[in-house]
C-alpha cells in the first residue's frame, strides 16, 4: 500500500453501513467491552449540528477504510458561549 493510493472523499449513503462497520471494527472492546461510536455515527448525521461536508471517508482500493465525522458545537465559559468544532468518531480500520 502507498499513500498515494488512499483517496479521500466526502461520505455518501451508500457509504453508511461500511463507515458504520468500520467504526465497530476500530473501537471494539478498546475502552470498555464493546462499544457504541458505530451508533454515535449513525445517529450523529440526523443532528442539526452534524457538518455533511466534513464527513470524509478514506477510500483504498474501492474500500472505505476510515472516517472522520465533525459537528457544531458550544463552549461555554461562564455566561459566555463560544463556536466550537468537534470531530468524531475518527476511525480507522485495525488492519491499517
Amino acid at each position: 500500500m502507498d499513500q498515494a493510493d488512499i483517496i479521500l472523499r466526502p461520505e455518501e449513503p451508500a457509504d453508511h453501513r461500511q463507515v458504520e462497520a468500520l467504526t465497530r471494527a476500530a473501537f471494539w472492546n478498546v475502552n470498555v467491552p464493546g462499544c457504541d461510536e458505530h451508533y454515535l455515527a449513525h445517529v450523529l448525521r440526523e443532528s442539526p449540528y452534524f457538518l455533511p461536508e466534513l464527513d470524509l471517508v478514506a477510500e483504498l482500493a474501492g474500500r472505505v477504510v476510515g472516517n472522520i465525522m465533525y459537528a457544531r458545537a458550544l463552549v461555554h465559559c461562564g455566561e459566555q458561549a463560544h463556536p466550537a468544532l468537534t470531530f468524531g468518531p475518527v476511525s480507522v480500520l485495525p488492519e491499517f
